[in-house]
């Protein structure tokens, strides 16, 4: 039987390995296009008794990145922020850290989908991101990016 792939979840079987395959991409943010993309590394985890992606550990990461969202966000603009900070925190040992570093510190963000002219921004005097589109908001690398420029406010600040 088929069905929509909107309707399917696939989830790993605990002690089943889950393997990531890491590439090094570079691209035009405003149009998408994709100039090279260079296989890194890959990596594997194997699966405890929950599922990747619903543990305490990304819970977490949503409740200390995303207490406040911007006026006027649809519930499905809201969830897609979240959706993308659960992809965050299991993105890499990178962001994990970013995730820990920022929960240690009661550091909180605000997001925002608005008009902007960058794909996705990080305003250091108002401590949140903003994304132009759904679209941008749906990308863990463009958070991954605006959450780097905030943790370099934090060591050097104004040097975003």
């Amino acid at each position: 039987m088929l069905k929509k792939k909107s309707s399917m979840t696939l989830q790993p079987d605990p002690g089943a390995s889950v393997c990531t395959d890491w590439y090094l991409t570079t691209w035009d943010a405003n149009t998408g296009v994709v100039y090279s993309s260079i296989f890194l590394y890959n990596s594997c985890e194997i699966m405890g008794s929950g599922s990747a992606g619903t543990g305490p550990a990304v819970q977490d990461s949503i409740n200390v990145l995303a207490k406040q969202f911007c006026e006027g966000l649809s519930d499905q603009q809201m969830q897609t922020i979240n959706n993308t900070l659960n992809e965050y925190n299991a993105f890499n040992c990178a962001t994990r850290y970013l995730s820990g570093y920022f929960k240690t510190s009661s550091i909180q963000f605000k997001f925002c989908i608005e008009n902007i002219s960058e794909s996705a921004q990080y305003h250091p005097g108002q401590n949140s991101i903003s994304f132009s589109n759904n679209y941008a908001a749906s990308r863990v690398d463009m958070l991954e990016h605006e959450l780097y420029h905030a943790y370099q406010d934090r060591l050097y600040p104004g040097g975003t």
